[in-house]
């Protein structure tokens, strides 16, 4: 699905599980790419490499202080994506929203080849 890209070039951000994974050290955010008022950082304590598999937690900062989490796979072997996990939350870090999803594993596109190979180079460190 298409979606999963287009959170990844919009800024939506990545947060791990409803378990220990939420608690995401934030003083380890590397930002990932800037495109007009939207920031991606991806947190540097979150990637972990297992089998292949990628996983690790991002954040999409709006100029106004506003924000989203999101907990992203990739599986290098076949260059694929997925978003399992979301949370969104106002500029008073007041949660709006939160939501699981089931997708299908999709192909990395052109447009978002670059932060994936970053975060790829940054699971190897």
């Amino acid at each position: 699905m298409k979606t999963s890209i287009m959170v990844l070039l919009i800024g939506i951000f990545i947060l791990s599980s409803v378990s220990a994974a939420w608690a995401v050290d934030t003083s380890n955010w590397i930002k990932l790419s800037e495109v007009d008022d939207l920031t991606l950082y991806v947190n540097e304590q979150s990637i972990k490499n297992q089998n292949a598999i990628i996983s690790c937690v991002t954040k999409m900062v709006q100029k106004d202080g506003s924000y989203i989490m999101v907990n992203y796979l990739f599986q290098t072997e076949k260059k694929q994506m997925k978003v399992t996990y979301m949370k969104e939350y106002d500029n008073n870090n007041k949660l709006l929203s939160e939501n699981k999803y089931e997708d299908d594993w999709e192909i990395i596109d052109i447009d978002s080849e670059e932060i994936y190979n970053r975060i790829v180079s940054l699971s190897k460190k």
